[in-house]
């Protein structure tokens, strides 16, 4: 299917999902990374307390 196309039905509010290859998406830069980080305490509690907020 062409552009054109795929953008007429979409527009038209036709569903595109037979379309699209939904088995390969990824989304850039948002994978996860694990870290080892030392805080001191009181800062640890103080981002506790606002991500509690």
């Amino acid at each position: 299917m062409k552009a054109k196309e795929f953008d007429k039905k979409f527009e038209e509010g036709k569903s595109v999902l037979e379309y699209l290859n939904l088995a390969e998406t990824s989304r850039p830069s948002r994978e996860l990374k694990r870290i080892s980080l030392n805080l001191p305490l009181w800062m640890a509690n103080s981002l506790d307390r606002e991500a509690k907020r």
